[in-house]
């Protein structure tokens, strides 16, 4: 209820005692707030807001100011000076910009080795041949080995 002239002045005294109160109470509370915003850039971390976490900026002049909320303070006001360093990585530059002994060098390097076994090649010949197995029937059953000549390219696969 609102106190007025009809009430009892020791009860428009408590109120106002009470409102007093409050506001003193309210006025201490942003003001601490307001300092807890001020020291808490440290707390939080740079670069982000105390008030609402969005990324702080920065111009010239040193003053830090929020796009999101109205939080604003200067670097002067900040402890210490907040420092972080970036680096960048080297930009991958494309294969068609490489030179023709690049490229070929990343083809060969990208195509599939495979193990090797001393075994002739059934169309030219060759020691040596490239293998590997897949398990294309039932589990209980043996793996088929695919071979490949590398001088010749020829495939053929064994059942085993």
């Amino acid at each position: 209820q609102i106190p007025n002239e009809n009430t009892p002045k020791k009860q428009r005294v408590h109120a106002a005692y009470q409102a007093h109160a409050a506001c003193f109470l309210y006025r201490s509370s942003f003001q601490e707030k307001l300092l807890s915003r001020q020291t808490s850039i440290a707390k939080m971390g740079w670069p982000f807001c105390p008030s609402c976490h969005s990324t702080l900026s920065v111009d010239a002049s040193g003053s830090i100011r929020c796009s999101v909320c109205p939080y604003t303070s200067n670097l002067s006001a900040l402890p210490s000076l907040p420092t972080s360093t970036t680096y960048s990585t080297a930009t991958p530059v494309p294969l068609w910009a490489k030179s023709d002994a690049e490229q070929l060098a990343l083809r060969a390097a990208k195509e599939p080795s495979r193990a090797t076994v001393e075994e002739p090649c059934i169309r030219c010949g060759a020691p040596e041949v490239g293998f590997y197995t897949v398990q294309m029937r039932s589990v209980d059953e043996g793996q088929t080995v695919f071979y490949e000549c590398p001088d010749c390219k020829h495939t053929w696969s064994v059942n085993n």
